[in-house]
């Protein structure tokens, strides 16, 4: 399979979805839209954005050195201006890329400026889908592969009051809830704020950054937290934020017969509410949900839900859903 077909990367994995779709009562929401009464769940059409996860030509940030000699490399055969100063390595050439029309290049045997069509030939190869990284989001197949064996193994420990979670399955829980807290819009978000608030302190010759660069620079930053962590480092944000789950308690709630639980674009929530425990929540079933609390940490314990504090938890849903949720 080429890794060009990876260009639909969603942020809530189909896998985790599925249930939803397979109930058949379950229908995609827009809050947004009011009275809107919505379409059958389809995990395929949805909670996904085009090469969200890609990196390439216009991520120079997030590259590594061997990557950005990869793809700019061969600008060494050139030689490239901009604003009167020369370009002279490859970090330079992939930072400056975004000014690409500001270039001049000339040939380095004639000094010469090269013609319209070789200009259109070298853009065209930087930005070729080979040059495509799928560093991030071929990482996350490594834990969506792995959840519906974990989701089964959850409702068999709760249907079996002998078995047990063991403590491996316990630990991938724990990572497959952080890293889809820390996947999403939600997540992205929150860098953009404080990558803005720092990037408003930087002076610029005109004293105003334009928001294009802003959103760049903040897309940027979010996807080197995501990479960071997916290349194993151990001090990464979201790793150090699953270290902290080793703290709490975890709790597997059932709903009540007939009553279901939604989910959203969003599916991770804290919750502090004093009509609801102060908490993580991770609905991974339309009847079974995932809690995690200030509490024994040996411990886990399973409980059932009230009919009404599933009304409370779908409000919930519903409210820090970022646009869409999967209701009735």
């Amino acid at each position: 399979m080429s890794k060009l077909e990876f260009t639909n990367q969603h942020y809530v994995p189909k896998t985790y979805t599925n249930p939803w779709k397979l109930d058949g009562s379950f229908k995609i929401i827009d809050k947004e839209k009011e009275n809107h009464s919505g379409e059958p769940w389809n995990p395929r059409s949805r909670f996904y954005f085009e090469e969200y996860y890609t990196l390439g030509y216009d991520t120079p940030f997030c590259l590594k050195d061997d990557e950005i000699t990869h793809i700019f490399g061969f600008l060494d055969n050139y030689i490239i201006e901009m604003d009167g100063n020369k370009l002279t390595d490859h970090k330079h050439y992939a930072s400056s890329f975004k000014y690409f029309n500001d270039w001049i290049i000339k040939d380095t045997k004639t000094q010469n400026p090269i013609c319209k069509d070789e200009r259109t030939e070298i853009e065209s190869r930087i930005k070729s889908g080979n040059n495509r990284i799928l560093d991030i989001e071929f990482g996350w197949h490594i834990y969506e592969n792995s959840w519906h064996g974990l989701r089964n193994e959850i409702i068999e420990v709760l249907g079996n009051p002998e078995a047990r979670l063991s403590a491996e399955t316990y630990l991938k829980l724990k990572r497959f809830i952080g890293t889809q807290k820390w996947r999403g819009e939600d997540a992205h978000r929150q860098v953009k704020e404080i990558t803005d608030s720092i990037m408003r302190l930087i002076e610029y010759p005109n004293d105003k950054i334009k928001q294009d660069e802003m959103k760049d620079m903040a897309k940027q930053q979010f996807l080197n937290l995501l990479r960071k962590f997916i290349d194993g480092d151990i001090n990464s944000v979201i790793q150090k934020e699953i270290d902290m789950y080793d703290n709490l308690t975890l709790v597997i709630y059932k709903t009540p017969t007939n009553v279901k639980l939604y989910t959203s674009d969003n599916p991770v929530l804290i919750i502090q509410d004093e009509d609801i425990y102060n908490g993580l929540y991770f609905p991974i079933l339309p009847e079974l949900l995932i809690g995690l609390f200030k509490g024994d940490s040996t411990k886990y314990h399973k409980e059932t839900l009230t009919e009404s504090m599933v009304k409370k938890l779908n409000n919930k849903i519903i409210e820090k859903a970022i646009q869409y949720y999967l209701g009735k």
